[in-house]
């Protein structure tokens, strides 16, 4: 039941925001969502691929490898998912059956990368958005924050998004002197891509 109403759910609150404040807060999360997702690309080809190219395999091919369970992941929203393909396709790679059930479990409780980018990009756009300045030791320490916060969130769809709500609540000290609780905030909480 829940799944059916949450639909109805976010186009209510896209409605209300947009009546609020008009179509271009559309615009800004579009480009918001575009931003993230280019981000996320060029952290694939360029961080991702450069470790895969001198370790000496190449990160296309094993994307390609593993197509199907990012499509699985891509589905469902959480890359848990496809945690039981993962380990058989690696095991079948070749890749010890012990190594692989140490290290791709804790990397997907501690190596968040998709959720950090979002949580950082996300705060840094609720910062813009209330026009509040942060200087670069403030988005430093803010990213420092929500990489430490972001692994609470392992393994639960969404979680992203109430990590960032959690963390910017009330935390002037690192924010620059704005704070998610302000209520007239709380229409930017509106959700974004998903992250994790």
């Amino acid at each position: 039941m829940i799944m059916r109403l949450a639909p109805i759910g976010a186009f209510g609150a896209m409605a209300f925001t947009i009546g609020k404040y008009g179509v271009g807060t559309l615009v800004q999360l579009g480009q918001l969502i575009i931003c993230f997702y280019i981000t996320c690309i060029l952290f694939v080809v360029v961080v991702l691929g450069s470790i895969a190219r001198a370790t000496g395999f190449s990160i296309f091919k094993f994307i390609r490898y593993i197509r199907e369970e990012l499509l699985i992941v891509l589905g469902t929203s959480s890359s848990e998912s496809a945690l039981p393909r993962m380990l058989d396709k690696m095991e079948k790679l070749g890749c010890r059956k012990s190594v692989v059930g140490l290290v791709i479990p804790t990397g997907y409780s501690f190596n968040l990368d998709g959720t950090s980018i979002y949580l950082t990009m996300a705060a840094v756009f609720i910062a813009q958005a209330t026009n509040s300045h942060m200087d670069i030791f403030h988005q430093i320490t803010l990213l420092v924050v929500l990489l430490l916060s972001s692994k609470g969130a392992a393994g639960v769809t969404g979680s992203g998004f109430i990590v960032l709500a959690a963390t910017i609540s009330g935390r002037r000290s690192f924010t620059g002197g704005w704070s998610g609780a302000d209520p007239r905030y709380r229409p930017l909480y509106v959700r974004s891509p998903r992250a994790d």
